[in-house]
């Protein structure tokens, strides 16, 4: 009886946190490109914006300062031949759909310092993670951030003033709640867990009730 009563009040704090989701909190990934789903690009020659899909058509819009190639497919965005790329924004049409951001690419420098910045369709202050990058011209990454409480991404914005070579193979990961794309092991939200430990506690009790009934046989 106590377990059960234990697991209803943990159930009904975990109910109260869902109501109370209003400080998102991003953190770098450590498991950055393995649990995403991939963007793919619309093509677009000498292009200042171009389009993604992860769920649907044209679910991200991109844009770049600097001229730049979108490449069709899961591919990469380059600075056309003589210009720079310093800045790419991707903006999700519905920003209560994705909490998790990853990406590769090169720089035109090393040891230098590529920002993300970061906002979410919860009203908070945008949040800047920095990310090193040692060689020129060669791959870095995975790099990618991810929502430790249920925010959701506004916006995403990689800022490396000294040029990108070439950013790539960007991925998503969606929401546990979204009905439109798959979830690819996001972090569960307060309410997910409340309905998990109604579920156990109910499971238990069954199992309990059974018991007793084969006693009394």
């Amino acid at each position: 009886m106590k377990r059960v009563q234990y697991l209803a009040a943990t159930a009904i704090f975990a109910i109260g946190l869902a109501g109370h989701a209003g400080a998102a909190t991003f953190v770098i990934d450590p498991n950055a490109g393995m649990d995403g789903t991939k963007l793919f690009l619309t093509a677009a020659k000498d292009a200042s914006s171009s389009t993604g899909s992860v769920a649907s058509a044209d679910d991200v819009n991109i844009s770049v300062v600097g001229p730049s190639d979108f490449a069709s497919g899961y591919a990469n965005i380059k600075p056309v031949k003589g210009g720079s790329l310093t800045d790419l924004i991707f903006t999700p049409v519905d920003p209560n759909l994705f909490n998790s951001f990853s990406f590769r690419g090169q720089s035109l420098q090393g040891n230098v310092t590529l920002d993300l910045i970061v906002t979410d369709n919860q009203g908070d202050p945008a949040q800047t993670l920095m990310f090193t990058i040692p060689k020129k011209n060669a791959d870095f990454g995975p790099f990618g951030i991810i929502s430790t409480d249920g925010g959701t991404i506004k916006s995403v914005e990689l800022s490396l003033p000294t040029g990108f070579k070439e950013a790539k193979q960007f991925q998503f990961d969606c929401v546990v709640t979204s009905p439109s794309c798959s979830n690819n092991g996001g972090v569960p939200e307060p309410a997910t867990w409340a309905l998990m430990l109604v579920g156990i506690g109910g499971l238990g009790g069954a199992m309990r009730s059974r018991r007793r009934a084969a006693a009394l046989i």
